[in-house]
């Protein structure tokens, strides 16, 4: 209740990292997150919060940075637990093939997952309410991934719009 009929959007940029290799292929490039929260904050007048690990303060500063919007910048200062809690009253989560986005969607929360070079066949998050969840991958294992042939902003956005008409 506290942001009134303004819906409450986190993003998640991160992810890739402490596994046993880093991936940045996980990541979904910043510029293309940039661009969906400015979709969202004009076509939704969404506020939008900003989270990740220690390791990703600068990519979320970088991003709150380049929008059009400023951003609740709460990297490296949420716990897992503190993400869960914060994504039960969430409108909208985003964010990369990462536990945090698991946990989004574990809780109920409208998640938009946003798959690199892994299959989401294998790990896509669960939700005991499927409709709240969309995952978006482009990969394939035939041939090496790349963003240039990855998920747009444009899915990302129609599929963002369609999981904030779910909510409550």
């Amino acid at each position: 209740d506290w942001l009134g009929d303004v819906p409450l959007v986190i993003i998640h940029p991160g992810g890739g990292e402490g596994s046993l290799h880093e991936d940045p292929l996980k990541r979904w490039p910043r510029e293309r997150f940039v661009l969906l929260i400015n979709h969202l904050a004009r076509q939704h007048k969404a506020q939008i919060l900003l989270v990740g690990g220690q390791q990703d303060k600068a990519l979320a500063a970088a991003i709150d940075g380049m929008t059009s919007v400023r951003c609740a910048n709460w990297a490296g200062r949420v716990t897992l637990g503190e993400l869960g809690a914060l994504a039960e009253i969430a409108n909208l989560y985003v964010g990369n093939d990462t536990g945090p986005t698991h946990i989004a969607a574990a809780v109920g929360c409208p998640t938009l997952a946003i798959f690199g070079p892994s299959n989401p066949k294998l790990s896509a998050p669960y939700s005991p309410k499927a409709e709240r969840v969309v995952t978006l991958w482009q990969g394939g294992d035939e041939r090496p991934f790349t963003w240039e042939e990855g998920v747009t902003v444009t899915q990302a956005s129609k599929a963002a719009d369609q999981l904030l008409r779910l909510k409550n």
